[in-house]
This record gives C-alpha cells, structure tokens and sequence, in this order.
C-alpha cells in the first residue's frame, strides 16, 4: 500500500529449499557472502530476505522503483550492503 510517502506491505517468497535466499551460516556469522565463506551455508527454513524486508522501515528503506503499482512482483538487487528491490516489468 502507498500512501504519500509511506510504504507498508507483505512480501512473500515462493522459493524452494536450498535457494540463495534461504541460505544461512549454520555458524551465526554476522557478514558473510556465498562465493567466499568458511562455514557450509545450509537452508534456514525461510526466505532470509523476505524476514529482513518485513523490518521496521526496511520495505520503506530498500525500495528502489517508482510507486506505481501496488501489488505484483518484485525484483531484488544485492546494493553491496543490503537487498533493494522495484517492481518487476510486466
């Protein structure tokens, strides 16, 4: 939902087991990234991303598009320090 400049919604992913976004340090590492890491990441149960984009502000934060529509999917980009996203073309 968009209203003026304030941003709420619900984001849900639909990825399988295994998936990037799944993936967490079995370690609790705080910074870490897949291609360079000393622990086997393993499957943390849930979509790490989508946990962290239903943060306090952090849907509002992250959001890298113009605000029409508002509903429909979205693309993710790694910034180099968290996730953004826009929606995707249709």
């Amino acid at each position: 939902m968009l209203d003026n400049d304030w941003l709420a919604g619900t984001v849900t992913c639909h990825a399988t087991e295994g998936a990037d976004c799944r993936l967490t340090c079995p370690e609790d590492c705080e910074v870490w990234n897949f291609t360079n890491h000393e622990h086997k990441l393993v499957d943390g149960g849930k979509c790490i991303i989508v946990e962290w984009l239903g943060n306090q502000g952090n849907l509002a934060d992250s959001h890298a598009g113009s605000h029409a529509p508002v509903d429909g999917f979205i693309e993710l980009e790694w910034d180099g320090d968290h996730p953004i996203w826009r929606y995707a073309d249709a």
